[in-house]
């Protein structure tokens, strides 16, 4: 199965003889978008250019390194726990909301 990639504006960096991209790889928890570098002649054919940077985005993900983007998780909030006397009880709120943001 192939993952489908996409690419930023496709770049070359003359200072350091390398095609540059932004590369977004669809994951289990959304895309993932890494910044990547493919060092290779200016000569060289554009395929060649964007698979060296899809591959090297790919290989970050693999390894979990490298400069990386993705959106943020969302988190539901709890509603605030009514006391006896009409107020919302805040501090209830307030911990429920710490305990389900430690364990997510």
């Amino acid at each position: 199965m192939t993952v489908q990639a996409e690419l930023s504006d496709v770049i070359y960096n003359a200072a350091e003889q390398a095609f540059e991209a932004v590369v977004t790889l669809p994951t289990s928890r959304g895309p993932l978008r890494y910044a990547a570098s493919f060092p290779a002649p200016i000569t060289l054919d554009f395929d060649a250019a964007t698979a060296g940077l899809v591959t090297h985005a790919e290989r970050m993900h693999r390894l979990n390194r490298g400069m990386r983007a993705g959106a943020a998780r969302r988190m539901s909030l709890p509603k605030p726990l009514p006391r006896r006397d009409g107020r919302q009880a805040y501090g209830q709120w307030l911990e429920t909301l710490i305990t389900k943001a430690r364990a997510a």
